[in-house]
Order: C-alpha cells, then structure tokens, then sequence
C-alpha cells in the first residue's frame, strides 16, 4: 500500500512502512501486491519478503554491539560488557524478532542507539551526542508509541543530570522527527479516504490529506492521532477485538 500510494490505516507511526517499502520497492517493480492486505494467511507470491527478513537480521546484529558499546561506555570492563552483547545476541526472543517482518526490531535497535549516545554524551559532555540521542529517540517514536517509555526515561533522567532547559531541546529534538517522518509519509499519498477493514465508524470522515498542503498534513495529524488512540486503546481494554 505504501508503495503504491494507497491510504490505508495502520496503528503504528510510519517510519517501518518507509522502511520496509523502499527495501522492496525497486527490487521486483512487476510483482502483484496483495489485493487486500487487511486479510491474513494469503501466500507472499512474488513480493521479495527476503530482503525485509534480511534487512531485520542484519539491524538485530547490530543491536549485540550497541548493548556491548552501551556497558563500555557506562564504565564496565571489556568482559563483562562482550558477555552482555553474547547474551542479547543468544537470546532466544530476540532470535525470533530478528528473522522477522516486524518492526520491533528496529525498535529495539533506535532505542538501544539513543542510550547509547546519552551514556556517551554524559561521559564525554558533548553536545553532538546529545542531539543524536534525541534523532534515536525520534526514530525509535516514528517506530511504535511503546518507545514513549524510553522518551520518558531519558527525560527524567536529563533532568536529574542536567537542566530543565536540556530536557526541553532533548523533547522538541523527537518531537522534529516524529512530525518530519509523518510528513515524509503523508507527501507520497493522494487525499482520499482511508482504507481499514475494521474500524470504519472511527475512521469516518478522517481522510489522506493529499502531498500538496504542508498545512493541510500538519492539520491532519492530530485528527489522525486522536483516532489512533482510541482505537489502540479499545485494543489494549479489550484485546479479544484485536
């Protein structure tokens, strides 16, 4: 759907669905798109599903070493910090994730990456780690909400070290990268209305703003995440509708 411009309703931020769809998007132009993706259990077909997987195993990799880098920098020696990369690297979950087309992967990876970059804007005091732990964090946001937890932390933890005023430039930092990935997003699609085989009623009236009105898109995403809440929410109270 994203690669072909169709609005169509997911509950996450999009940063994965840009992802994802410019892994594949030139890899097999002629390949037939599901003809409806809200349906489960339909074969893959043509659709070049092993450069995502490939894509996921090499970012979960990576996440060993960011954990091993993170130990290092809060003042662990060299081993005690390679047995915490061994054990992120052999465990089981996290195997799993890795192989997968899912986007807890990069989400563990952006959030690993903006601990690392505080630990190391702490032990060094420089301003250029600092920002890149809020671009992470952004990142890791512009991912799933669930990476609100790792925002809140950091922030309670810049205030304890820092000042108020870093605590601010640290949120108006993801903040600029939620908002910029959403427009990013949104530029590529027609107006029109959105696509969702559940949910109809809360999605009535809400509709693709279309790529050529910055103001128009900037309007329509707290519209959008006022039903994305609601509708996450009605999930989370009663998971048997999920």
């Amino acid at each position: 759907n994203t690669i072909y411009a169709r609005p169509v309703f997911d509950i996450h931020p999009p940063l994965v669905k840009l992802t994802f769809a410019s892994i594949v998007a030139g890899a097999h132009p002629i390949y037939q798109p599901y003809r409806n993706l809200n349906v489960i259990r339909m074969p893959f077909g043509d659709f070049p599903y092993w450069r995502i997987r490939f894509f996921n195993a090499f970012i979960g990799s990576g996440l060993a070493v960011l954990v091993m880098g993170i130990l290092r920098g809060a003042g662990q020696k060299t081993l005690p910090a390679a047995l915490g990369g061994i054990f992120i690297a052999l465990d089981p979950a996290l195997t799993l994730y890795s192989r997968l087309m899912l986007p807890e992967t990069l989400l563990l990876f952006f959030s690993a990456f903006s601990i690392f970059f505080i630990v190391y804007a702490d032990r060094t005091r420089r301003d250029s780690f600092f920002m890149a732990a809020a671009l992470m964090a952004g990142l890791a946001l512009s991912i799933k909400w669930t990476a609100l937890a790792l925002v809140g932390g950091i922030l309670v933890y810049i205030i304890s070290t820092r000042t108020m005023k870093s605590a601010l430039y640290f949120l108006s930092g993801v903040a600029s990268i939620y908002i910029f990935l959403w427009v990013a997003f949104l530029v590529q699609f027609p107006p029109g209305p959105i696509s969702a085989a559940e949910y109809t009623d809360k999605l009535m009236g809400v509709e693709y703003p279309g790529g050529e009105s910055l103001a128009a898109i900037i309007n329509f995403l707290p519209a959008y995440t006022k039903v994305t809440y609601s509708i996450g929410s009605d999930l989370f109270y009663h998971p048997a509708r999920s």
